[in-house]
């Protein structure tokens, strides 16, 4: 079985992010879990790390981090 695969779509264009349910089971699918209920709705992305943003690290790494929709914080699910 493969990761999962999914398309986040901001007014800058879509990013592509690939899931590794495999080496993190438990953020994984609480990534998952948020997405599936709409959290990600009118979130907010952040942050990019590529490999040509970072050329003095020698691990390097690719990540993007970001947040549910402000409006929504309230409803938040318990932290893993």
């Amino acid at each position: 079985m493969g990761n999962t695969r999914v398309v986040i779509e901001t007014a800058l264009g879509e990013i592509v992010a690939e899931i590794f349910e495999d080496r993190a089971p438990i953020t994984a699918t609480n990534f998952l879990r948020y997405l599936d209920a709409g959290f990600y709705e009118h979130g907010r992305w952040y942050r990019t790390v590529v490999p040509d943003n970072q050329p003095d690290t020698e691990i390097r790494i690719e990540v993007i981090q970001g947040g549910i929709n402000p409006e929504r914080e309230s409803e938040r699910f318990p932290p893993i």
